[in-house]
């Protein structure tokens, strides 16, 4: 019986070794399955390179070995490229040596070498003179480049969509995959640039032109739109190019790729069930263990990721074991991938987890080691964010002196690095920890601070430097204006003085000749009489060549005095537009119209139009001045009749508008792409309530209160074509008897003139307004006028200017 047992036992400890045995030997056999079928890929282009004859397969074959290779082994990737441009050198065919010269770049540009991809760029667009059918193609590829190599401006932004529009345009159905890249590099620039309203309207192009690819491309180029969206509002539909990306990378066999798509599709930017997720997650750790041996770099990484995946998903079914446990494996494989930079982001959330499971010790110390890897990294972001997240654990454990402190610390770092995703956070545990110690002067300034200092902060780093730089932008440019035609006058002045010396050196070769004459007469007679004919005939011929002239001159000042009466009728034309000063006087008896045009017509020009017991009043400012700033002015003084009298609009806001509508409409009939509009201050006065409405495209309101000059600002948008227009604001003033408003154009602030010849800029003018407005509204705008032409001087007008003053 004894040694039945024993044999019994010995049994079955053997049996289990063996099953031990058996399991590593099939895990072996699935990965060497694998590894083979990789090498096996890689062994067979090298014999096709070896055997193939023809220069420029045996350089794609190269290229292809390369890109198989980057990720695993950098060195053999180096060398197959090194390869691949010696046998490039041997193509002979031209549109061979352009798409090899394609593959290099696309090679280069995935390696963020973006140095040789210029210098390829280059050597392609040197070869198009002669092949053409490859520019769609070049664009497409420049477009990629600007993508990475291009400034904050708009110019640059608008030749980078105008960049890829050509590409699409001359590649059309030629090739299926180039017209493909054109229209995700497009859409990805879109979403980049923050364009996300456009991104709608391409999204259906790139989905049916991609859906026409081979499956390998289509997995390739899916999962690329995949990650797009992702960070989208487009979710649900990034759910479905995932599930497509999926599809074509189990076709391929990759299975690396196939369980880092499966880890972002448990993303809880996806509406996926969680268990599912955490199902497909699991699974996705499972392929890629199985699989370290191909790529571990790679592998490890989304090894760690996916953890971080299961961490979250236990943190939300409350399931401390099993979300701790997630967050240490999550560390352990993100050492072995090296990344370790990306270890105190991991410990970050690992110690919210446990704040949020209420382990407050263990919390604290985890924070505490992130922080100091955050410091030894110099993460500035980071560190501000655990100081933050330590905060709050001093907090809930009691400590509210440490709390304030190390709220102080991360609000220091937000405000010095601009960093404000989470100044609500630290300000709500100021306003709890001050409450809790007593002092709640503090505490109710850090409460009031919690509701009002985010949206502040968005208004000032969204519009102050925008609006600043294209103020710069805007003077730079008359400036350089004012320069050039200054330089133009010097040069007439130099080309007068030159004729001038001309016409006294001829005077005096004219007197010497008549001197000589004299002499010859007084010698021989028969010279007296040849002179006389001579004469005679030299008076014949300036008298007509004089009748000429004067025929000339009568010719052009008929032509001039045309073109005068033209545009004086154009005046009578334009005066009509405008309102009477009688009738504005009669609305608003305490007014003034300083109005002086820089041409006959003018570009700036003043409306008024009575509804019901409103009066509104505007000064607006057209595109351009003279003739061109005047056609203009007329399409938008209709535009406002229209949208009062018959659209019964009386809102700023809302007139403006319709205003746009109207201008835009009128602007589209043309086949040109007209570009005009208008700036304009726009104000409604109720008679009756003297309630003050007003509304503005760029150009603001100043009124006079209380000895102060106020300033209500515009919406930054003209009245005309604009990127990322938007409705304009209504703001409503309540104002004291004899406060003044002020409406106005740019063309006061922007007159050169004074003892420097600089212009005269709205600081002065706001001056000067703020110290006449006590004074009756005549004696204002003659000051105003006054101090203008003595600014001015012997200058030219630079522009139209209109200021209109109003005394409620």
């Amino acid at each position: 019986m004894y040694f039945y047992a024993v044999g019994n036992k010995y049994r079955i400890k053997n049996a289990s070794r063996m099953r031990k045995i058996y399991l590593q030997l099939l895990l072996l056999l699935i990965g060497a399955k694998a590894f083979s079928q990789n090498q096996y890929y890689i062994d067979s282009l090298t014999a096709k390179v070896k055997t193939d004859k023809v220069a420029f397969d045996r350089a794609t074959d190269y290229i292809l070995l390369a890109e198989e290779l980057k990720g695993s082994d950098t060195g053999s990737s180096n060398s197959y490229f090194r390869k691949a441009i010696a046998e490039g050198a041997n193509i002979t065919d031209s549109a061979k040596k352009i798409e090899f010269l394609f593959k290099r770049y696309y090679h280069n540009f995935n390696l963020n070498n973006y140095k040789e991809c210029k210098a390829e760029l280059e050597e392609i667009r040197t070869k198009l003179k002669n092949n053409p059918s490859f520019s769609g193609k070049y664009d497409c590829s420049v477009g990629y480049y600007l993508i990475n190599n291009h400034t904050e401006t708009d110019t640059a932004h608008a030749r980078i969509v105008a960049t890829f529009k050509k590409a699409i345009k001359e590649i059309g159905n030629t090739n299926k995959e180039d017209l493909a890249r054109a229209y995700v590099g497009l859409f990805f620039f879109y979403y980049k640039d923050q364009q996300r309203e456009k991104l709608p309207e391409i999204l259906p192009q790139v989905d049916s032109v991609v859906a026409l690819l081979d499956s390998k491309l289509r997995g390739t180029d899916f999962q690329f739109i995949g990650l797009l969206l992702r960070y989208s509002e487009y979710s649900s539909k990034a759910y479905m190019e995932y599930k497509k990306a999926l599809e074509s990378d189990l076709l391929c066999r990759d299975s690396i790729n196939i369980a880092g798509l499966m880890i972002n599709l448990t993303s809880s930017d996806f509406d996926i069930p969680p268990d599912s997720a955490k199902k497909m997650c699991t699974k996705a750790i499972g392929i890629l263990i199985r699989n370290t041996s191909l790529n571990p770099v790679k592998t490890n990484q989304n090894i760690a990721s996916g953890y971080q995946h299961l961490a979250s998903y236990y943190e939300s079914k409350k399931d401390t074991m099993g979300c701790l446990n997630s967050f240490r494996l999550a560390i352990i494989y993100n050492d072995k991938a090296g990344n370790f930079r990306n270890e105190p982001l991991i410990m970050g959330n690992m110690g919210n987890a446990y704040r949020g499971f209420g382990y407050l010790d263990s919390a604290l110390a985890i924070q505490q080691k992130s922080l100091a890897l955050r410091i030894k990294f110099q993460v500035t972001e980071g560190i501000m964010y655990c100081y933050g997240s330590i905060a709050q654990i001093y907090l809930a454990k009691r400590q509210y002196f440490q709390a304030i402190d190390y709220a102080n610390k991360a609000i220091k770092l937000s405000i010095d690095h601009n960093f404000h995703d989470y100044d609500n956070d630290y300000f709500e545990v100021l306003t709890n920890a001050y409450a809790k110690t007593g002092d709640y002067k503090l505490a109710y300034y850090y409460q009031d601070k919690f509701y009002s200092y985010k949206d502040s902060m968005n208004k000032i780093h969204n519009d102050k430097e925008i609006y600043q730089l294209k103020n710069e932008q805007k003077e730079a440019q008359q400036q350089a204006d004012f320069d050039k035609k200054a330089a133009l006058l010097n040069a007439e002045k130099e080309k007068s003085d030159a004729i001038g010396k001309a016409d006294n050196k001829r005077h005096k070769i004219i007197l010497a000749f008549v001197l000589c004459i004299a002499l010859i007469i007084a010698v021989v007679a028969i010279g007296i009489f040849r002179s006389l004919k001579i004469t005679r005939k030299q008076k014949e011929v300036i008298e007509e060549q004089k009748n000429m002239v004067e025929q000339q001159k009568e010719i052009v000042e008929e032509k001039n005095k045309e073109i005068l009466d033209s545009i004086t009728y154009a005046k009578r034309l334009q005066d009509a537009i405008l309102p009477p000063l009688s009738i504005i006087k009669q609305y608003l008896p305490e007014s003034f119209v300083l109005y002086k045009p820089k041409d006959i017509v003018a570009g700036d020009f003043y409306w008024m139009e009575r509804a019901g017991d409103n009066i509104l009043i505007a000064a607006a400012d057209c595109t351009g001045h003279g003739v061109p700033g005047a056609m203009v002015s007329v399409v938008c003084s209709n535009a406002l009749n229209r949208t009062v009298k018959e659209f019964k609009i009386t809102e700023p806001g809302k007139i403006l508008d319709r205003v746009r509508e109207l201008v835009l409409e009128t602007f589209e009939k043309s086949e040109s792409n007209v570009q005009d509009g208008m700036d304009i201050s726009l104000c409604c006065i109720n008679t009756q309530t003297k309630e003050i409405q007003w509304s503005g495209a760029y150009n603001p309101l100043w009124y006079a209160q209380g000895g102060e000059l106020k300033e209500v600002a515009p919406d930054k948008q003209p009245i005309g074509k604009h990127e990322g227009q938007k409705p304009f604001s209504t703001h409503l003033l309540k104002l004291k008897k004899g406060d003044t408003l002020y409406l106005f154009t740019d063309g006061y602030a922007d007159q050169f003139g004074g003892p420097k010849g600089k212009k005269f800029k709205y600081k002065q003018l706001q001056e000067k307004l703020l110290a006449v407005s006590h004074q009756p509204m005549e004696k204002q705008k003659q000051e105003l006028e006054t101090v203008l032409e003595q600014w001015k001087g012997n200058l030219e007008q630079v522009d139209d200017v209109l200021v209109i003053g109003i005394r409620v």
